[in-house]
């Protein structure tokens, strides 16, 4: 691993890759597809007709993700976020 990092000139030197700094990969690997289900789910309860209202009255689709979507996943945004950062 070491070789391709340094092979890439991502780094000049090899990195320590079992320090503590990295060991978090394996966890997160493990539980970011229950993350990514969850908030899928949690999208899938928005009610129907907040996201047309929302571009009816002239908001683009960002300014509906940052206002509207995301606002109505926050509660499950934070649940997974702890599930999935601090099962070490």
């Amino acid at each position: 691993m070491n070789d391709t990092i340094v092979g890439l000139g991502l780094s000049e030197i090899p990195i320590c890759l079992l320090s503590t700094n990295w060991i978090f990969l394996g966890p997160l690997q493990l539980f970011m597809h229950l993350m990514i289900f969850s908030l899928l789910s949690a999208m899938e309860n928005t009610p129907r007709g907040v996201i047309p209202a929302a571009l009816a009255l002239g908001t683009n689709w960002l300014l509906v993700f940052f206002k509207v979507i995301l606002p109505l996943t926050k509660e499950g945004l934070v649940n997974d976020g702890t599930l999935v950062f601090t099962v070490r």
